[in-house]
């Protein structure tokens, strides 16, 4: 999920309005909390094999990504990632 940074700046403008910027960070927080997140569940970043090969590092170790070159959940457990057996 691309979460959007919190402004820096100030959150009301003239007449106590909330400021463009805070409606911004709101609107894309909602818009991505939407992509996210529904009555369905979470939806997992779908990624080929190419992007996750990318991904691979400590740095990364407890992301889970769906494979979509080999339709398999996968989870970075040590550093590489791996299938998650069902």
């Amino acid at each position: 999920m691309k979460t959007p940074n919190v402004p820096n700046a100030n959150f009301l403008q003239g007449q106590n309005m909330i400021s463009q910027v805070w409606l911004s960070f709101f609107q894309n927080l909602i818009t991505q909390l939407r992509i996210n997140f529904n009555d369905s569940g979470y939806k997992f970043p779908f990624l080929d094999d190419a992007s996750i090969a990318q991904l691979t590092g400590d740095e990364n170790i407890g992301k889970i990504v769906y494979n979509s070159t080999t339709q398999r959940m996968m989870v970075n457990n040590s550093g590489t990632f791996v299938d998650i057996q069902v």
